[in-house]
């Protein structure tokens, strides 16, 4: 893999299996943004590092020590990551 910059001081990846943003026939259906730079107090950055065999990574940028919850929820289903700030 490419080295890559993403601001912060401390950085968490995030591998989400399963998360794909291709189709069963290798359909791109996700073309949205890769790159967030949001600007909060503790998560200034969230971009994507690839997406390989079914499985989509991202990198986020902290400002600090990472103390992070994660959980899911439903209606609609979706994945929470509760940073710390």
């Amino acid at each position: 893999a490419q080295p890559m910059e993403v601001p912060g001081s401390h950085h968490v990846l995030l591998a989400l299996l399963g998360g794909t943003k291709y189709d069963e026939n290798f359909n791109l259906h996700y073309t949205g943004p890769t790159r967030f730079d949001p600007g909060f107090a503790s998560l200034v950055a969230a971009y994507e590092r690839g997406d390989f065999e079914a499985t989509s990574s991202w990198y986020l940028g902290l400002t600090k020590d990472p103390c992070l919850r994660v959980f899911t929820l439903t209606d609609p289903m979706r994945l929470v990551i509760d940073i710390a700030h």
